[in-house]
């Protein structure tokens, strides 16, 4: 009657699509393992929460100074995206595609936030098959 011993967490080979290599998923189990409690947990929710505001401030003060350089370009020339417009709106493109990535990763390692999902319904028995007519 010993103790038993806690299997680490494993990372899916697969997040949002991409593939995480074998070395990453092993070493981010180990770090999952060390961080699988409360506090640590309420940790990362701070740490990711800092990062979204400071990524919505930033996105925020960049569209100020966009529409601010629309309002003072006087010719009517330019209406179309810049380069650095493009990056913009990629980069915050990208930050979405990852922010989603990352919230499906913590829902399948630490489990699903919000209410279960309820069970699906099995399927149903076949209807018996009549007997084959007999000749006599």
């Amino acid at each position: 009657m010993g103790k038993e011993k806690k299997k680490a967490k494993k990372l899916p080979k697969y997040i949002g699509g991409v593939k995480i290599p074998k070395e990453i998923r092993k070493k981010g189990g180990k770090l999952l393992a060390q961080v699988d409690t409360p506090m640590a947990r309420e940790l990362m929710a701070a740490g990711l929460i800092a990062a979204g505001t400071a990524m919505a401030k930033r996105h925020s003060e960049r569209r100020a100074e966009r529409e601010r350089s629309e309002r003072e370009s006087s010719d009517g020339a330019g209406r179309g995206e810049s380069p650095e417009e493009m990056g913009a709106r990629v980069a915050g493109q990208a930050m979405g595609i990852a922010g989603a990535a990352m919230t499906a990763a913590f829902d399948r390692i630490f489990g699903q936030a919000g209410p279960p999902r309820p069970p699906e319904a099995p399927e149903p028995p076949q209807p018996p098959q009549p007997p084959e007519p007999t000749t006599h």
